[in-house]
């Protein structure tokens, strides 16, 4: 009817099924009354999730020690946790970046088309 492959529309429904069989992850905007909370019990929040991962890389783990306030600030205002799935595109060939990527853990497969 909308004059899609066969290929794509297979891909389409194999990946749609296994999503949705898959315990997806909490994040920050799942959690409704966390927005309720007062700004600083939000931030020390968002460090104790973010802080530990952060910190293991050495270039962070210097500007955690010279300036903690700054630190804590890029996390809350830079630092986002994402949980992308297998077969996620973070990275499209031809377009400016809007974001940087740090993985904490897992591995990514790039591949150039």
């Amino acid at each position: 009817e909308n004059d899609i492959s066969g290929n794509l529309a297979m891909r389409t429904q194999r990946q749609a099924k296994s999503r949705l069989s898959e315990q997806s992850r909490v994040t920050r905007e799942d959690v409704v009354l966390l927005s309720a909370l007062s700004q600083t019990l939000q931030r020390q929040l968002h460090r104790e999730i973010c802080e530990p991962k952060l910190a293991r890389h050495p270039f962070f783990h210097i500007v955690r020690n010279v300036d903690p306030s700054w630190f804590e600030e890029f996390l809350f205002k830079a630092v986002q946790v994402e949980f992308p799935r297998q077969d996620d595109d973070i990275f499209f060939a031809g377009r400016l970046a809007q974001s940087a990527y740090y993985l904490s853990h897992g591995l990514v497969n790039y591949e150039q088309d």
